[in-house]
């Protein structure tokens, strides 16, 4: 006998915030409702009513939603596109058949599935020695994830490829980081009970699936160094040109590229070549050169140069500026110029600055 359970509406919210941890239960009804508050509205097939028995575990981390389902008899689930999530999928134990839109993989404890927001869903062939896995990823928080490995806004949804072979090293890495999340969040007292380690813990597990998994945007995860200015570096270095005095930290420079500090970092010794507070360094090394090569000896000291362009200590200054010399050059200085400067002043001649070797 099969009995169908249909629990799809239109425009039917899932409801994540149900208090639920571990159920059993061998009512298809009530089976129906877990799934659907838990994942979306689906159709369930049941083959067997008197051995119907659904045992289901469901944890919540961030934009993460673990889920732990197994059936004592065969079962089909059918979902529409679910739209606003993925779900990646494995089995515990046994296997079962599960399908996104026209792809379709036999999922074990070495392969996985991933299946796609924009196509309808299947799971299907359960058994009692059946157990799986399957994460709920929030589809913003992935592909805002992706942008920022990329540096930019990821222009449309992340197409992943169906199958997942968990034995390669990158999936044993992303099995590492979901098992370690997984595990904080029902520990005690674990990671994931503090708010900002549960939101680190939930990038670490979308940044670890993007790299494990071919998508279409893998190919430009994996490009070489291009020679020209990463966007957002370029926007950065414009800025701090314009205005070298208008950034004071580390903080103000993620700021301006709107990305965190370690992607810009990684970014401008890509690109740059030096950190980004090395780069404003050199910018005001140079600006101080050029008041330098220019100034009045009779009017301007070498003190107030520096202190203008954010060198207070003026000797680190003048070992800055030493350091940094490509070609001698003299140039006299006045006592007018030393009235309350520094021995910088004093020094008879100042240095041309390299502007490919001044480091801060």
């Amino acid at each position: 006998m099969l009995t169908c359970i249909d629990t799809h509406q239109e425009n039917a919210p899932a409801d994540d915030s149900a208090p639920m941890a571990s159920t059993t239960t061998t009512n298809v009804d009530e089976a129906n409702d877990l799934l659907t508050r838990a994942y979306s509205a689906h159709r369930m097939v049941a083959a067997d009513l008197q051995d119907f028995r659904l045992t289901f575990n469901m944890t919540n981390v961030e934009s993460l939603l673990f889920g732990q389902i197994a059936f004592d008899a065969d079962v089909l689930i059918a979902a529409p596109p679910t739209k606003s999530f993925y779900v990646f999928c494995y089995a515990q134990r046994g296997s079962i058949l599960v399908s996104s839109g026209d792809d379709s993989t036999v999922i074990t404890p070495s392969t996985g599935a991933m299946l796609s927001p924009t196509e309808p869903l299947r799971f299907e062939r359960w058994n009692e020695q059946s157990t799986i896995t399957a994460l709920r990823i929030d589809r913003f928080a992935i592909e805002t994830e992706l942008g920022t490995i990329l540096g930019r806004p990821a222009p449309g949804p992340i197409h992943f490829a169906h199958t997942m072979d968990l034995t390669t090293a990158r999936a044993y890495d992303f099995m590492r980081a979901l098992r370690l999340t997984q595990d904080e969040a029902v520990r005690p007292r674990g990671l994931a009970q503090h708010p900002v380690l549960a939101a680190q813990l939930a990038r670490l597990v979308a940044s670890s699936l993007i790299l494990a998994q071919p998508h279409n945007f893998s190919d430009e995860l994996s490009e070489p160094s291009r020679p020209t200015l990463h966007a957002a570096v370029g926007d950065v270095v414009d800025a701090i040109q314009a205005d070298p005095m208008g950034v004071a930290t580390a903080a103000d420079v993620a700021t301006l590229a709107c990305l965190s500090l370690r992607a810009l970092e990684q970014r401008f010794a890509r690109h740059v070549g030096v950190a980004p507070m090395a780069y404003v360094r050199r910018v005001r090394l140079e600006r101080a050169r050029t008041e330098l090569q220019q100034c009045d000896p009779g009017t301007t000291t070498v003190t107030a140069i520096a202190h203008r362009w954010g060198f207070t200590h003026l000797g680190r200054f003048a070992a800055t500026y030493q350091n940094a010399m490509a070609k001698p050059r003299r140039r006299r200085c006045s006592a007018a110029n030393a009235e309350g400067g520094s021995p910088v002043a004093h020094c008879g001649y100042f240095s041309e600055i390299s502007l490919i070797s001044v480091v801060g």
